[in-house]
């Protein structure tokens, strides 16, 4: 599979999904892995589509390893809202799916959906693969918009032939062990939906824990499918 970007591995739609809405719209909202080098076609290709704010996830020295090649274009707005937890690879599958719920946990992820609920225009938000820590927020998202919990999962699991190319070039310094938690697998975001839903309820409840008024909830509702 291709990625919407030339650039990246793992960029692609939160749209196309049928929720209580109707479908979830395609041109608004995109999840990412990190966007070091775009080119013009790529900056065009968001543009185009009016995708112009940007969330990236990374921890702050990932970031500053490699610094979004968006953060200086004219037209595009830069936010960078780290999360921590999600930086690292666990050291045991069975602690994937807490490293999730922990993600979920983490304090710049209010910051996440203040930006997104403020955007003027479309979004796009990602973090180093584009798999746990963008997986966790464009699962909230799609939870939010009333997508099923089987869109969801297969929204996830398509990090992984996205990421096709990747995960070889992982493989060359990690252990096959070490490859069977940092492949997506269905049981990390069944486990995370599970103990969401358990803990917060709903998306709306959570994001309004996290300090979200209504209307910034709607917001991102709307951005998404309306």
């Amino acid at each position: 599979m291709k990625s919407l970007l030339l650039s990246t591995y793992n960029t692609r739609e939160l749209g196309g999904y049928p929720c209580k809405y109707g479908y979830t719209k395609t041109g608004r909202i995109l999840r990412s892995d990190r966007i070091c080098s775009p080119d013009e076609k790529d900056m065009a290709y968001l543009k185009d589509r009016s995708i112009t704010t940007v969330i990236d996830l990374r921890t702050e020295a990932d970031a500053a390893e490699s610094p979004c090649g968006l953060t200086q274009v004219r037209g595009f707005f830069y936010h960078h809202c780290p999360l921590e937890e999600g930086g690292y690879v666990p050291d045991a599958f069975e602690k994937v799916v807490p490293s999730y719920l922990a993600i979920a946990e983490e304090p710049n992820m209010a910051q996440v959906f203040h930006t997104m609920a403020q955007a003027r225009d479309g979004v796009i938000f990602g973090c180093w693969a584009g798999k746990d820590r963008t997986g966790v927020t464009a699962a909230i998202i799609l939870l939010l918009c009333g997508v099923s919990r089987e869109d969801i999962v297969k929204n996830y699991m398509l990090t992984k032939p996205y990421g096709e190319k990747l995960w070889e070039m992982i493989r060359q310094y990690r252990s096959e062990e070490e490859m069977k938690i940092i492949l997506p697998c269905e049981e990390f975001i069944e486990g995370f939906l599970s103990g969401f839903i358990n803990k917060y309820g709903t998306a709306r409840d959570y994001l309004s824990q996290l300090g979200l008024r209504e209307e910034e909830i709607n917001a991102i509702v709307n951005k998404l499918c309306r």
